[in-house]
């Protein structure tokens, strides 16, 4: 059962992380300047490396992921496919991320690794360079709630940082997950 606690929380964390490639974009100097990111921008391939944790008090270990993105700029969506492997456990990608509306407001959905979730839509917005994007819902499984967040910042022109934090079930404390460095392939 503890097992399958951890691996349901490191699909969480891994979860997180496959989303932050597809908001944040390439940007020009006058993007920049604007603030004004575009999620088109992301279609192409990335890779990944950090670190993460999956409790409160847990042990990091090392984390690759490998994205490809396809843009849809009709419908101001990316589609995202790929993995995550940390040691021998690899957890598919699968997902989407749309802007809401005309403003700065993204939702993103996973399919395949938050099925156990209550919801499995992230939502955020974007303020200057970085890209925020949370999530709150229940595991219907063990019944726990899970709230995380993630950051991106944007660091070049190829390539980014993406921080998570997690929610600690027992205490409630935020504490952070890890890094994953990206750079475009």
């Amino acid at each position: 059962m503890a097992l399958h606690r951890s691996i349901i929380k490191f699909a969480v964390v891994l979860s997180l992380t496959f989303l932050a490639p597809l908001s944040l974009p390439t940007l020009t100097s006058s993007q920049a300047k604007a603030e004004n990111m575009k999620i088109a921008n992301l279609a192409g391939s990335w890779r990944g490396r950090g670190t993460v944790k999956t409790s409160l008090n847990g042990k990091k270990e090392n984390i690759r992921c490998r994205l490809t993105n396809r843009d849809n700029s009709k419908a101001a969506k990316i589609t995202i496919l790929g993995n995550c492997s940390v040691g021998t456990f690899l957890l598919p990608v699968n997902g989407w991320i749309k802007r809401q509306g005309k403003g700065n407001t993204y939702k993103a959905s996973l399919f395949n690794s938050l099925a156990r979730m209550s919801s499995n839509f992230f939502t955020g917005k974007i303020k200057g360079k970085k890209l925020g994007l949370s999530y709150k819902g229940i595991d219907n499984k063990t019944k726990e709630r899970v709230h995380a967040s993630i950051t991106i910042i944007h660091k070049t022109a190829s390539s980014f940082d993406l921080q998570i934090k997690r929610a600690d079930p027992t205490s409630k404390k935020q504490f952070h997950v890890g890094t994953i460095k990206f750079k475009k392939k």
